[in-house]
């Protein structure tokens, strides 16, 4: 197919190629219209054909009369929770050795502030925002693609949207790696406990679960943890499957096993012995607790290093067709999902597991109100 010309848009929109151009290199207000010297309504007719028929302008010119700041945006659930912490230090140290500047911010996984908080960094001169979405931001989100804007979605996606690059984790090999692992080590009724929050990964590891256990022949079944209340939540469904005789759950998130571990100590449940724990996404926080949790992990820096990449690249050229990279998962072994590998102390040092145990647990009464948004 023949691509779209600036000549096509102006043919169709019934002006000039020089008013045309005039709109596309105009600065964009907070609804993604144009703000320069044209009449609004032929402004707004210019943007629709140019919306209809797919153009794409050349950016390679026209990025060497714009000066670039230098700058990107990243948005961010929230930033104190320690997985997100993490991923903002990856992202820093690595715009640092490439001569940029990052802009952080929370959106607390509200659309109308990763809505307030692009504009500002747009109005700051950034070059691009890296965000990781949250629940019902599409319409917030397509207005910033609007705005021909380079943006690079990370670790959660909104599915069918067009004209930004994606960095995200492989949730298929991840669950595989997970429930590979609770099989083999014998375990025979595996349930999900996951989240009401309804964030895509969620949503997605819930059906790659069910998918899994049905090509196994196991019988599937997910608990909800409310997001809201989860020690309250999790106790309750703690109490619940050990009458029904679970031995394992799969939890698909950083918070869920932190919460569940801290439920089997209250209730005097021995894991692994009474019930296996498998957690995602953990870090080191996972290394803390005894026994340590079994995950399914990425690396943190190629998730920053493959977001900074495909970002920058657009920002370079916003005609190339946006890139979509899947890092894949690894499965680091901890001792919630191994029987065989009982939690001692030193010899010196006896008390040592009930020490740690009680230290994560105050580190996770800490974090609870920022564990409640991942």
């Amino acid at each position: 197919m023949k691509p779209v010309t600036i000549k096509d848009v102006a043919q169709e929109a019934g002006v000039s190629t020089t008013l045309v151009s005039r709109v596309l290199n105009a600065e964009m207000d907070e609804q993604g219209r144009p703000v320069c010297a044209v009449n609004k309504a032929t402004a707004a007719r210019i943007m629709e054909v140019v919306n209809r028929l797919g153009y794409r302008p050349n950016t390679a010119a026209a990025s060497l009369r714009k000066k670039r700041g230098n700058r990107i945006g990243v948005i961010l659930p929230d930033l104190s929770h320690h997985f997100f912490a993490l991923m903002a230090r990856q992202f820093e140290m690595m715009a640092r050795q490439n001569g940029y500047t990052v802009l952080f911010g929370s959106s607390g996984d509200m659309p109308d502030r990763i809505d307030n908080l692009a504009a500002t960094f747009l109005q700051d001169n950034a070059d691009g925002i890296i965000l990781i979405p949250g629940i019902g931001c599409r319409e917030v989100v397509e207005s910033i693609v609007r705005r021909r804007i380079p943006l690079t979605l990370v670790v959660r996606d909104i599915p069918g949207l067009e004209q930004v690059g994606r960095v995200l984790t492989d949730n298929a090999a991840g669950t595989k790696l997970a429930l590979d692992h609770l099989i083999g080590q014998g375990f025979q009724k595996i349930e999900m406990i996951s989240s009401t929050l309804r964030i895509s990964n969620n949503e997605e590891r819930e059906r790659l679960y069910e998918a899994y256990m049905a090509e196994a022949g196991r019988e599937s079944r997910i608990l909800h943890c409310d997001h809201t209340r989860p020690q309250e939540s999790m106790t309750f469904i703690l109490e619940d499957a050990m009458r029904r005789g679970v031995d394992a759950f799969y939890c698909p998130n950083s918070s869920l096993p932190l919460f569940c571990a801290r439920a089997c100590a209250g209730a005097n449940i021995s894991i692994p012995d009474d019930l296996a724990v498998m957690g995602y996404d953990g870090g080191d926080i996972f290394d803390i607790t005894t026994p340590t949790i079994t995950q399914i992990s990425y690396s943190m820096k190629e998730v920053a290093e493959e977001a900074f990449r495909v970002l920058t690249a657009r920002i370079q050229d916003f005609s190339m067709k946006p890139m979509r990279v899947v890092v894949p998962p690894s499965l680091k072994v901890g001792g919630s999902t191994q029987k065989a590998a009982s939690v001692q102390g030193t010899s010196d040092s006896s008390d040592k597991p009930v020490r740690q145990l009680r230290e994560a647990v105050r580190m996770l009464q800490d974090l609870e109100p920022f564990l409640q948004n991942k």
